[in-house]
């Protein structure tokens, strides 16, 4: 921490870091940016061509915010989270999860046929009828997988 005035800029990957990002801010004028660098290669690689589709991202915020930016416009995307969420920071359709039947009542309300999250949502994704195409995209929060 005594060295902390000296960072040139911060990146803020979680809704964790933005208080902190922000008094850092404040105190020595030490800018900060809402990114998510860290999207796995076989994950961007695997959306790269897809358009026309109804997606569903299950990730924390910032990180499903970055795969939607890198997604077509030409696709319909809703991103879900089972962490912190900021409305200023969430589009008017995101989800933040309570629970499981959240997950069950999105899944009857919308017709995903493209869900993009950690393997470990998969039996319950199933359990909600979901029947469409899967993008493993690990999340350690969820199953202690960082990237394979």
């Amino acid at each position: 921490m005594q060295k902390a005035s000296e960072c040139e800029k911060n990146i803020v990957i979680s809704l964790a870091g933005l208080k902190c990002a922000k008094h850092l801010k404040d105190r020595f004028d030490i800018p900060y940016e809402i990114a998510y660098p860290f999207i796995p290669d076989n994950v961007i690689n695997d959306i790269s061509n897809i358009e026309g589709r109804k997606i569903l991202i299950i990730r924390s915020q910032f990180a499903a915010n970055e795969l939607r930016k890198k997604l077509s416009d030409k696709n319909e995307v809703v991103c879900a989270t089972w962490f912190m969420q900021d409305k200023e920071f969430a589009k008017e359709t995101d989800v933040k999860f309570n629970g499981e039947d959240d997950v069950f009542d999105l899944l009857k309300d919308k017709n995903f046929d493209l869900v993009i999250a950690d393997s470990d949502t998969l039996p319950l994704l199933k359990a909600a009828g979901f029947e469409g195409d899967f993008i493993d995209y690990p999340e350690f929060g969820v199953s202690g997988r960082i990237f394979d």
